[in-house]
């Protein structure tokens, strides 16, 4: 499936100071990467585009769906991983992914197939019952960009 993110005009302020100023971009599928000085604003863009802040004016479209303007956002079709992901490190890797599993609200019938299937392709099954505690910095990332590449993500 082609997935098409099209962004226009965002604009945020932190008071009077203008950190988003009629950003413009069209992403496709593929691995995208915001680049760009500290204070720049990327953490502030990505904090809109997931719903987390409101934009002050412009539009944000995932497809036909549009991201700024929904009641409930489209937690299941949206991922984000921030650079320094962190999680509850008592919680094993299978508690993880059956917690974002249940959060994406993926038909329950589906849960082990798709576990499975993410451990299989991040290569975790040697640490999928450890504690996050004790996973390496790139056994980290790998659980944390799992639940976003998954083949479920977009179901």
């Amino acid at each position: 499936m082609q997935n098409r993110l099209v962004v226009e005009n965002i604009n945020f302020s932190y008071g009077k100071n203008k950190v988003l100023d009629n950003i413009s971009f069209t992403a496709e599928n593929g691995i995208i990467a915001l680049l760009g000085n500290n204070g720049a604003g990327k953490t502030t863009l990505m904090n809109v585009l997931t719903g987390l802040k409101p934009a002050k004016h412009g539009k944000a479209r995932l497809n036909d769906l549009d991201l700024l303007n929904t009641k409930e956002y489209p937690l299941h079709k949206v991922g984000y991983l921030p650079q320094n992901f962190n999680i509850y490190n008592n919680i094993t890797g299978l508690d993880f992914l059956s917690y974002v599993y249940d959060l994406k609200n993926i038909k329950k019938s589906n849960k082990k197939t798709y576990i499975q299937e993410i451990v299989e392709k991040f290569h975790l099954g040697s640490v999928i019952n450890q504690r996050v505690g004790k996973y390496s910095g790139g056994y980290k990332r790998r659980l944390g960009s799992s639940w976003s590449t998954s083949p479920y993500h977009n179901r």
